[in-house]
């Protein structure tokens, strides 16, 4: 099974209460610059994996990924500011119910 299909997203059964969906925004020219063989057997991934930068660095979003930002809200300045989702950390997904 290709690695970009094994995504799904529990937060997303949440009904956008916890996260908020964003879209990553593009890195030029992405590369690996560090590997683990053991959290990459455990993912199932291959560094000869079609597209693994590209997924891997949100460049490429699969149909089946749904990346997301953790939603929090509080107040500024003595005013209710909001519930916000500011994009800071990103969730691709999650891959054999562990959250890339």
């Amino acid at each position: 099974m290709k690695f970009e299909n094994q995504f799904f997203d529990t937060f997303q059964n949440t009904e956008n209460t916890f996260v908020s969906p964003v879209k990553p925004t593009r890195v030029e020219k992405p590369k690996i610059i560090g590997w683990s063989e053991e959290v990459a057997k455990d993912l199932g991934l291959s560094r000869s994996e079609e597209n693994l930068t590209e997924t891997l660095s949100g460049n490429y979003i699969s149909l089946n990924m749904k990346p997301y930002s953790a939603r929090y809200g509080g107040h500024q300045f003595g005013h209710w500011a909001g519930q916000l989702g500011d994009g800071r950390a990103i969730t691709l997904g999650e891959v054999n119910r562990l959250v890339v």
